[in-house]
């Protein structure tokens, strides 16, 4: 096998915020706490609400990023500066949509839009990494790494930005969930690369089994009680099929290559062994397929191919090399 068709990956959608927040606690905190006129500092305000604006509402791509990150350096540096708390008036409100449910969330604490932009950073990682062909080593190289920064992003919010329960999608089973998935999609690219770059067929063989046991570990995850309590049926749902379909067309291709690998060595025996559950393991993939459309996914997806049509692509690759 040349090379690998390009199997559909899945982003993150980015959360939205409907209003700037009041800074007047902020300004509260001036004057309460350092005793100097709140007025003294309009501009920085101004260009703080400036600087939130152009982070809640990037462009995709590489200045959108930098605009959301050089916000969140200003939320670190407001963070050390200015006493937040709710029973002295000095705690702004901050708002953001719900990704999954759509509803407004109101919480007068930093760490919730800290958590929230950090999101927005991951989110717009899957999307730019879900927006690359692949056609290329190159590419296949940008792609892995958006996925892993996404995963950075996902990672930071549940160790330094832990929240109780504000909204679904900053609940910290959730974004392991997510974790998991952009990782998985970030060894997917690892797995083309080895493909194209023909490498020994026992190593893409042990690439793609990891990848399919890290797809069924994730299927398990989203089967946890307190994601089924808190992420929406059809989110739930789409995952699930998702990950059960990479589960078994990765567990094939695992096989495949492991016959590859035994052919190599001259065990026909075992060769054929492999490829026969390489088959079956393809055609458990291609049931899944069936229910699964990439423009009707809820989420931001590469459309180019139709899911189904990849698969079948390697199946006939598999039967071809069994007949």
């Amino acid at each position: 096998m040349e090379s690998l068709p390009r199997i559909s990956m899945i982003g993150l959608s980015l959360k939205t915020s409907d209003d700037l927040p009041d800074l007047g606690p902020m300004k509260k905190c001036i004057e309460a706490y350092y005793q100097h006129s709140s007025d003294m500092y309009q501009k920085e305000f101004t260009d703080f609400l400036s600087c939130r604006k152009a982070a809640c509402e990037p462009s995709i791509d590489y200045t959108g990023l930098s605009k959301q990150k050089r916000y969140y350096a200003q939320l670190q540096l407001a963070k050390g500066r200015f006493r937040s708390s709710v029973e002295d008036g000095t705690a702004v409100s901050w708002n953001w949509r719900d990704v999954f449910t759509n509803s407004l969330v109101e919480c007068p604490h930093f760490v919730y839009e800290e958590a929230a932009i950090l999101f927005n950073i991951g989110a717009l990682h899957t999307i730019l990494a879900v927006k690359e062909k692949r056609a290329d080593a190159d590419s296949m190289k940008v792609a892995c790494t958006h996925f892993q920064c996404a995963v950075w992003a996902f990672d930071t919010i549940c160790e330094q930005h832990r929240l109780p329960h504000v909204s679904s999608d900053l609940n910290s089973d959730v974004l392991c969930v997510f974790s998991s998935i952009m990782t998985a999609q970030a060894q997917e690219c690892i797995v083309e690369k080895s493909v194209l770059d023909e490498r020994p067929a026992n190593t893409t063989a042990k690439l793609t089994q990891y990848l399919a046991q890290t797809y069924e570990q994730t299927t398990n995850q989203l089967s946890l009680p307190s994601i089924l309590d808190i992420l929406p049926s059809k989110f739930q749902k789409e995952l699930r099929r998702r990950c059960e379909l990479k589960s078994a067309y990765y567990g094939g291709l695992a096989a495949y290559f492991s016959g590859l690998s035994e052919d190599g060595n001259k065990k026909y025996g075992k060769a054929i062994a492999w490829y026969q559950l390489a088959e079956r393991r393809i055609a458990d993939a291609d049931k899944i397929a069936k229910e699964i459309k990439d423009t009707e996914s809820v989420f931001p997806t590469n459309q180019s191919v139709p899911l189904r049509s990849n698969v079948q692509f390697v199946s006939s690759v598999i039967q071809n090399r069994y007949v």
